[in-house]
C-alpha cells in the first residue's frame, strides 16, 4: 500500500512539473545578426512566416554576452496610434510596431500603412548590368534622402529597412529626429532610457563596444543600443567621460531576435 501510494505521488509530481511556465528568459536565447542581403549576394533573408530561420551574420568577433534579467511583456499595449502617411524625420513616433505608419510585421510592403515612406529601387546596390551579383534591388526610404542629421551633425537618411515582398522585417533608426513615445532617441543617455522603461527594459546584451536594451510587446521588439566614448568608434559624437547613450535604434518583427548587437561589425538594415 505504502508502495502504491509513493508511485501516486511521483507520478502527480511528473505533472506538476511538466506544466509549469517556461521563464521570460528561455525566450531569449537566440544570439543572432540579422540579414537580409549582403554585397556579395546573399538573398534576401526569409519573411519570419516561413520555415526558414534568419541568416546569422559572420564575424571573426565573439557574440554578444547577456546580463538579461526578465522584464514585462506587455500583452496588451492599448490601441495602435494613428499617423499621416508620409511624415516629416522629426514628427516620427518610435514604438514597437514600426517607425511613425510604417510597420513590421506580415504586410506585404505595398500594403503597409507607411507605404508612402518606401519605394523598391531596382538598382540600389549597383547598376542592371552589373554582373557581381544578381540580387541590387533594395526596399528603401523614399523622399528622406539627407532630412535629418546623426549624432555627429552630418546630414543623414533617418532610417533604413530591411524588406522582401512579404514583409518590412526590420527598421534601423540613423537620425537624431525620431523619438519614442517617452522622449527616447539617439543621443539619450543610458539613466534617461532605463527611467522611461523601469518596468519593460530587458538587457543589457553585452558585445564588444556595445549593448543592448530591449523593450518588447506582441507587436513588435525596439532594441536600443548603447555605447560608451571609444576611441576609432563612438569618439566622432562622444568625448571622454560622457555618460554611456543610445546611439542605434532597431525595431523588430516579433518573431525576429533581438539580442544582438551592431556597432560593433554587425550588418546594418538595407546593406548591400
Amino acid at each position: 500500500m505504502e508502495t502504491e501510494d509513493n508511485l501516486e505521488h511521483l507520478h502527480q509530481e511528473g505533472l506538476r512539473m511538466l506544466r509549469s511556465p517556461i521563464t521570460p528568459l528561455a525566450a531569449l536565447v537566440a544570439v543572432a545578426a540579422l540579414t537580409l542581403a549582403g554585397c556579395a549576394g546573399d538573398d534576401p533573408a526569409p519573411s519570419p512566416s516561413t520555415s526558414a530561420s534568419p541568416t546569422p551574420v559572420a564575424s571573426a568577433s565573439p557574440g554578444p554576452t547577456s546580463d538579461i534579467e526578465p522584464g514585462i511583456l506587455e500583452t496588451d499595449p492599448g490601441p495602435d496610434p494613428t499617423f499621416a502617411p508620409h511624415m516629416a524625420a522629426q514628427d516620427l513616433l518610435i514604438w514597437n510596431r514600426g517607425l511613425g505608419p510604417l510597420s513590421v510585421g506580415n504586410l506585404p510592403p505595398e500594403d503597409n500603412p507607411g507605404a508612402a515612406m518606401i519605394a523598391y529601387f531596382p538598382s540600389f546596390c549597383g547598376t542592371t548590368t552589373d554582373p557581381v551579383f544578381d540580387n541590387k534591388g533594395r526596399w528603401a526610404p523614399y523622399g528622406y534622402d539627407d532630412s535629418d542629421v546623426d549624432l555627429a551633425g552630418n546630414p543623414v537618411t533617418p532610417f533604413s529597412i530591411d524588406a522582401d515582398d512579404a514583409a518590412v522585417h526590420r527598421i534601423d533608426v540613423w537620425g537624431v529626429g525620431p523619438r519614442t513615445g517617452q522622449g527616447i532617441g539617439l543621443g539619450s543617455t543610458l539613466s534617461e532610457l532605463q527611467a522611461a522603461y523601469t518596468r519593460t527594459l530587458v538587457g543589457p546584451v553585452r558585445g564588444l563596444i556595445s549593448s543592448a536594451w530591449i523593450v518588447e510587446d506582441g507587436r513588435g521588439s525596439l532594441v536600443f543600443e548603447t555605447a560608451t566614448y571609444r576611441a576609432g568608434f563612438t569618439d566622432t559624437w562622444m568625448s571622454p567621460g560622457d555618460e554611456e547613450m543610445v546611439v542605434m535604434i532597431r525595431i523588430l518583427h516579433p518573431e525576429y531576435p533581438a539580442d544582438f548587437t551592431v556597432l560593433d561589425g554587425g550588418v546594418r538594415a538595407g546593406s548591400c
